[in-house]
Formats: structure tokens, C-alpha cells, sequence
């Protein structure tokens, strides 16, 4: 529903975060109270708020979250060439 996904944002970091404005702060290195903002869902997260999100060291829980549910044709890919890296570095620890 629409209602759903202009909650998306606050969805997403209340089901990945314990404390999610805090925490987004210290990932991102933004304002705090913006950050609770976003959590919150009273505020919507502007590009440059993702783009950091994306870039830190969590980014790829972000992106898998981002992503559920959304099956395009690039995404299946990257998901197989991550499959194929895993089994690549199990191969290559024995």
C-alpha cells in the first residue's frame, strides 16, 4: 500500500537497528536529529542520507534490505557472482 512504502525507510531501520536514529547517526556521521527523524518516519531520508548508509561499513545489510522482495535481472546476478565469490574463498582455504 502507499501508506506502506512512505514507511519504508523507518520499516527497514526498526527491523535492522536496536537503536535506530542513534545508530544511523553513527553509521553515517550525520546530524542526530535528523537521524531520529528518518527513523522515525516523520522525515523523509534524502539521497545523500542513503548514499552515506550505502558507503559505511553496514551498507550491504542496507542493500539486502533495500533489496528483498525485488527480483530484477541485475540483482539475481549480483546475488549469483556473490554466490560463485563464496565458493571461490571456501576452495581456496583448503
Amino acid at each position: 500500500s502507499v501508506s506502506e512504502d512512505e514507511q519504508w525507510f523507518s520499516s527497514m531501520v526498526r527491523a535492522l537497528l536496536a537503536k535506530p536514529g542513534l545508530e544511523l547517526h553513527l553509521i553515517t556521521g550525520l546530524d542526530e536529529r535528523s537521524c531520529h527523524r528518518y527513523a522515525a518516519g516523520s522525515v523523509k531520508p534524502p539521497a545523500y542520507f542513503l548514499r552515506a548508509l550505502l558507503r559505511s561499513d553496514q551498507g550491504k545489510q542496507f542493500l539486502e534490505s533495500l533489496m528483498a522482495g525485488s527480483e530484477p535481472e541485475w540483482w539475481r546476478e549480483f546475488k549469483r557472482a556473490e554466490r560463485i565469490a563464496v565458493q571461490i574463498d571456501l576452495i581456496n582455504l583448503t
